[in-house]
């Protein structure tokens, strides 16, 4: 172990990162994978939204207007919150991996297999 790196867990405990790397490695999947399941709802959410909207404009005549903006309305506050729910699993996996992969490539490869 080199003088810099003697006060370093990871450099003392190769097993311990390598326990670390892969907790991180699968915290940053499984936000991933939050990420990807909140954009497919808010996809859903969009088709509805696209629905609602085509129904305003070619509905029935007798049904309130009010109504019926109301309706998009709640669909589009619905499809922004879960995309901004998306978009912050999606930065936490990114910072995750981030971290962990600086980590790693800090420490010699021996270490880290």
């Amino acid at each position: 172990m080199s003088r810099a790196h003697q006060h370093c867990v990871a450099c003392a405990d190769p097993v311990r990162l390598a326990v670390w790397l892969a907790g991180q490695r699968e915290r940053a999947d499984a936000h991933a994978q939050q990420a990807r399941e909140l954009r497919g709802a808010a996809a859903e959410v969009r088709e509805r939204l696209i629905a609602a909207s085509v129904a305003a404009v070619l509905g029935d005549p007798q049904q309130d207007t009010a109504d019926r903006c109301r309706e998009r309305d709640d669909l589009d506050r619905e499809r922004i919150m879960l995309c901004g729910r998306a978009t912050v699993h999606a930065e936490q996996a990114l910072f995750i991996r981030d971290r962990a992969d600086r980590v790693e490539a800090a420490h010699p490869r021996e270490v880290t297999s």
